[in-house]
């Protein structure tokens, strides 16, 4: 089938317009002239896209490729199924993603396609059930290919997690170094920093295990601190910066909360805990740490660091007026 320039395929799609009827759900191609044509794409690739025009009543359709040179976007129509998994597929429906995706995925690059959308959902549900390798793939594939900035970057922060959960913890860190020295989205920022958490939480742990008296030994002290620091602020990151976005923030000031508790900082760890359950109640961490606020003595539940600062803070205003 040959490509049609596009002064004729206007002609053809105009001449054809008043009598055709075409899918009731139809995708329209918005031209770089500005003209608007629908049909249902059955196929694209690097040169047109393939589009079916039912051309009249008892007719049938027919199919006409066009220069995809020739298209500025294209608006999907909507499917309620594709949206729905996209939106909240779960585990128990990989099965339909995956039935889905070989239509999908030629259209990761399209403007305006939902394609690397539902390609997310798909690795991210890949991820959860530990298929890490196609996981891993899939979300190279987005990362290079999707058209919209905001789905690469989404699939840099899913390819992250899936380094670390597949036990590629060193590569993670490394990239997560370089993710953090350049301009990307608060989410990946985020996602970045997190790891850099847990690699320092990590090395802290295991620092304190093998020296358990480091207060007394000057070459330790100095290591334990600097990853105490580093844990914590990673941690903190996003519920400091980045705190409208709740999972992340919740998620950073928890693990900041084992960090406390390592340290025997009850406290903080009582703020920490109380700022998820009022900030982040949706979240799958208020629950425990609302179990953690439960089991501890009633006198560390009753005790307010933030309180207690402010207080002495207004007492020494106080006692420097007078």
């Amino acid at each position: 089938m040959a490509l049609l320039p596009l002064g004729l395929l206007c002609l053809v799609m105009a001449a054809t317009s008043a009598s055709a009827q075409t899918p009731t759900a139809s995708d329209t191609l918005v031209l770089t002239t500005g003209e608007r044509r629908s049909g249902r794409i059955v196929s694209v690739d690097a040169q047109s896209f393939s589009v079916e025009i039912r051309v009249g009543t008892g007719q049938g359709a027919g199919t006409i490729r066009v220069p995809r040179a020739s298209v500025a976007h294209v608006e999907f129509a909507p499917d309620a199924t594709r949206d729905a998994l996209i939106s909240r597929g779960t585990a128990a429906q990989l099965p339909a993603i995956a039935a889905l995706w070989p239509r999908a995925e030629p259209f990761i690059g399209v403007a305006r396609s939902p394609a690397a959308r539902l390609g997310l959902r798909y690795a991210g549900l890949l991820l959860e059930t530990k298929e890490f390798a196609k996981a891993l793939a899939l979300y190279s594939q987005i990362e290079k290919d999707a058209w919209n900035a905001d789905d690469r970057a989404a699939s840099r922060q899913g390819r992250l997690r899936g380094m670390v959960a597949s036990g590629q913890e060193q590569e993670a860190v490394a990239e997560a170094r370089e993710i953090i020295k350049g301009a990307t989205t608060p989410d990946l920022h985020s996602e970045a920093k997190f790891i850099l958490a847990k690699a320092s939480d990590a090395l802290l742990r295991k620092l304190l295990e093998e020296n358990p008296r480091w207060e007394e030994d000057d070459r330790v002290r100095p290591e334990r601190h600097r990853l105490y620091h580093d844990a914590v602020d990673f941690y903190l990151y996003p519920s400091l910066f980045a705190g409208a976005a709740a999972e992340p923030a919740a998620r950073g000031l928890w693990g900041a909360i084992g960090i406390y508790r390592l340290t025997g900082e009850t406290p903080l760890a009582v703020e920490a805990a109380r700022d998820i359950v009022v900030l982040h109640p949706g979240t799958a961490y208020a629950k425990v740490a609302q179990e953690y606020l439960g089991s501890l003595p009633e006198e560390a539940r009753k005790q307010d660091f933030e309180k207690e600062a402010r207080a002495s803070i207004s007492t020494q205003k106080e006692n420097d007026r007078q």
